[in-house]
């Protein structure tokens, strides 16, 4: 207790310090419970400019009453950016996303999904997918000229591998060509081996390597085998660019042997989710090609058409945003 320099000690009993432990604890109550802010208490209480004296006769009871503990509850909804849905990815928004000029991609057609692909009007390709990862494709090419050469092929394409950067997909098929000039039938097949680097995370851009051997009645002198390198450059929702490198070579007898010159394709593509259109260039680079490249300057112009449904996908719905859960905050008592 705090008295003025040179006062006397006023002596106090044992009534008065009671009293005062009272005072103390209620005071202590009033502070923490009733809803008063300290700025308030303080504005009320005026600082002492000489020295009080109390005098108690009795045992004085002081009664303080504490309202109940205020409980705050605050909800906040924070509304995070939209969660990104699985269909955005190319295989979705391309309907070409599974070949580029002549060679395929590691990528398949989505579940439930029927194609129809037009090269060239010499050959046309109808194909369903059965899950996300099998599609099965026929390829023929209609009569339109008599006694024309003519070919089947029936093919049947797995994604065995589907990450973020890498794909994988392996193709095998049954061939069978007719010619009806000669009576000759040729019955062969394709296998094939692609991989993909994604270089987006939709896969929109990417270069897909691939190598394909096409098994025939005489394999063991001749078989022919072809690789290709192919670039897919997104530009838009709309425009892709192509390009395209690819070499033919032989494994016979003699060995390993391979023409004089290299495929070279580059284009452009208009694709969205149900369709598709290539439009490309292929030439040759070296001898074996000479004589194309003297006739036709600019190379030989490729058209592909691709239209395609919406597969099973297209009916489930799309996940909702991701939201913050309510956070609710609890005031002391």
């Amino acid at each position: 207790m705090l008295r003025p320099p040179h006062s006397p000690v006023t002596p106090v009993g044992p009534a008065v310090l009671g009293m005062r432990q009272r005072l103390h604890v209620s005071a202590l109550a009033l502070f923490f419970c009733a809803p008063v802010s300290r700025a308030s208490a303080q504005d009320a209480t005026a600082p002492a400019t000489a020295p009080a004296t109390v005098t108690a006769t009795a045992p004085a009871t002081v009664t303080a009453t504490a309202t109940a503990p205020v409980t705050v509850t605050a909800t906040a909804t924070a509304t995070a950016p939209a969660t990104e849905t699985a269909h955005d990815d190319t295989r979705y928004t391309d309907a070409s996303a599974d070949r580029v000029i002549l060679s395929s991609t590691a990528e398949t057609q989505p579940a439930g999904t029927f194609f129809v692909s037009d090269y060239e009007l010499a050959a046309v390709e109808l194909g369903y997918a059965f899950t996300d990862h099998a599609q099965v494709e026929i390829t023929s090419a209609p009569p339109f000229l008599k006694e024309q050469l003519f070919f089947f092929d029936l093919s049947l394409k797995l994604n065995v591998y589907r990450g973020s950067r890498w794909r994988t997909a392996l193709v095998g098929s049954l061939t069978a060509a007719f010619d009806p000039a000669s009576d000759d039938t040729i019955v062969g097949g394709r296998l094939a081996a692609i991989e993909t680097l994604c270089f987006t995370r939709t896969c929109g851009t990417s270069l897909s390597a691939s190598i394909t051997a096409f098994p025939n009645d005489d394999t063991s002198q001749f078989l022919p085998v072809y690789g290709a390198l192919g670039l897919t450059i997104r530009l838009s929702s709309l425009v892709s660019i192509l390009v395209e490198p690819s070499y033919l070579f032989v494994i016979g007898d003699s060995g390993i042997q391979g023409i004089n010159g290299v495929l070279f394709g580059g284009g452009i593509r208009l694709s969205g989710r149900n369709f598709g259109v290539d439009l490309s260039l292929l030439r040759g680079l070296g001898s074996a090609f000479d004589g194309i490249n003297d006739t036709l300057v600019l190379g030989i112009p490729f058209l592909a058409f691709t239209y395609r449904t919406d597969g099973s996908w297209a009916d489930a719905p799309a996940p909702p945003p991701s939201r913050a859960a309510p956070a609710r905050a609890r005031a002391a008592p």
